[in-house]
């Protein structure tokens, strides 16, 4: 092989991604090691050399995305021109997509893995840093308000995702649908005037 460290690497990225799409649609427990050596057509054993056991396997899936999430939302944001309206919706979208196909079990699920739990709240805490940083970008542009408590709704968003989740309001209606109405309402309720009138010039081309 002539190189077989790029060859692992690229082995390793195409299992993340058919275990990703595995447990998104099926749910955490439903999915087997298994499952993803057959989903790749590989040994049982291969696949555990390359990850120990389920939970890392999620671990580095949960990463894998949310590096990937990341990286989409800073090609929009080094676009030239592009302000936070332009970011802000941009990242709706991809969440959306991402939520179209995903069962409700996923997320109910994931926090039973303390490694993935304990990731996604570093990871969390970090993105709050960055967000702190892109609101006060947003109010030197004029989209943003100045009025507003941001530390309390964040507070607020947090627990409104987790009752949804505990109260399982997926049963009635799709992830997509509840995260676009939270998120909707909120983005427009912290925009100023020309904030909306950006937003809407925006979603009459591309509607979520």
């Amino acid at each position: 092989m002539a190189n077989p460290t790029a060859y692992r690497k690229e082995l390793r990225e195409k299992i993340l991604k058919a275990a990703m799409a595995e447990f998104m649609q099926r749910g955490l427990k439903a999915v087997k090691m298994d499952d993803i050596a057959k989903k790749m057509v590989m040994s049982k054993r291969t696949l555990y050399e390359i990850f120990a056991d389920k939970e890392e396997l999620l671990y580095e899936c949960v990463k894998y995305g949310s590096e990937e999430e990341l990286n989409e939302i800073h090609r929009t944001a080094s676009r030239e021109g592009a302000d936070v309206v332009d970011i802000l919706i941009d990242f709706i979208h991809i969440r959306l997509k991402s939520m179209s196909s995903v069962n409700p079990k996923f997320y109910a699920e994931i926090m039973r893995y303390k490694k993935v739990a304990d990731f996604l709240k570093t990871n969390h805490d970090s993105r709050r840093k960055e967000g702190n940083a892109f609101i006060k970008r947003g109010q030197r542009e004029g989209y943003i308000r100045k009025d507003v408590d941001f530390e309390l709704l964040g507070a607020i968003f947090d627990r409104t995702i987790q009752a949804v989740l505990d109260d399982e309001l997926f049963n009635e209606y799709s992830l997509k649908r509840i995260f676009r109405n939270i998120i909707f309402v909120t983005i427009r309720g912290i925009s100023t005037q020309k904030g909306i009138e950006k937003m809407d010039r925006l979603l009459e081309k591309n509607p979520l």
